[in-house]
């Protein structure tokens, strides 16, 4: 099936979904879907999560030296949407952009109910 249908099914079911973009440990996408015609990130999707992928690296980095153990979901609110990094495994890391208004609880389910389907195909 590939990584695409799950993303797609990801931002599909999410309300306010912009975009998906599953991220390898260098931070370069693997697989991304956007919502067609209102996904202001289109372009650069891939390039934003790369970027915050590194500022999840560095907040790894800082639990690991504290003692306080692996990150696994981190949100970032900015101005114009909400975009969540979850690890899925050692190797791959799921970027989810959501609008500002948009459901944040049913968007980390969601990550959570296909995290499991990622999985299987990594």
């Amino acid at each position: 099936m590939g990584f695409g249908p799950i993303l797609e099914e990801l931002i599909g079911d999410c309300p306010g979904a912009l975009g998906a973009v599953l991220l390898g440990k260098d931070g370069i996408a693997v697989a991304q879907a956007t919502r067609g015609g209102q996904d202001p990130l289109a372009e650069d999707f891939g390039v934003l999560g790369a970027e915050f992928s590194r500022v999840l690296a560095e907040t790894r980095r800082a639990a690991g030296a504290s003692g306080a153990g692996e990150v696994a979901e981190a949100w970032f609110h900015l101005d114009r949407f909400r975009l969540g990094l979850c690890r899925i495994n050692a190797d791959l890391v799921l970027a989810l952009a959501v609008e500002a208004n948009g459901n944040l609880g049913q968007a980390r389910y969601l990550i959570r109910r296909n995290r499991s389907a990622i999985l299987s195909q990594a």
